[in-house]
This record gives structure tokens, C-alpha cells and sequence, in this order.
């Protein structure tokens, strides 16, 4: 999935991991050095971004399978 897909679905998980594979990329590369600093912070926000996106969604599909939560009352257990 390209940045202008993930961007037109909106994707925003899409969209960090193709901006992550970018900057990566960059870097890897070789980047003037005045750049390297900033584009290697955002690379970490990025990552940490992700890491919570993917968070949420994990939590929110153990919610909707009935993995966390409450159990039903059982009055006879009193």
C-alpha cells in the first residue's frame, strides 16, 4: 500500500507504517547529517505511534470477543 492509498482509505495506521518505511529508507540511504537527528526522532514517534494504534485495535478486539470484561451475575454464587 503506497502514502496516497493509505491516505485515501483512511487508514492511519497504514498511512505511520508507509511513512515509517520512507524515513527508513532515507536514512538507510544516507542523509545529510543536519538531517539525521530529526528525521531519526520521527522515526521513534512513528514507531511509538504505531505501537499504540496497534494497542488500541488489540484491545478493542478482546472486547469484542468477550475476552476482557465482566462476567454475567450469578446470584447463586452469593
Amino acid at each position: 500500500m503506497t502514502i496516497s492509498e493509505a491516505s485515501e482509505a483512511g487508514d492511519r495506521l497504514g498511512i505511520l507504517l508507509c511513512l515509517q518505511d520512507t524515513i527508513a529508507r532515507e536514512i538507510e540511504a544516507g542523509i545529510p547529517p543536519r538531517d539525521l537527528a530529526a528525521l531519526s526522532r520521527r522515526l521513534m514517534e512513528i514507531a511509538k505511534e504505531v505501537e499504540d494504534l496497534r494497542a488500541v485495535e488489540a484491545d478493542s478486539e478482546d472486547a469484542h470477543h468477550g475476552q476482557h470484561g465482566d462476567e454475567a451475575f450469578d446470584a447463586t454464587a452469593i
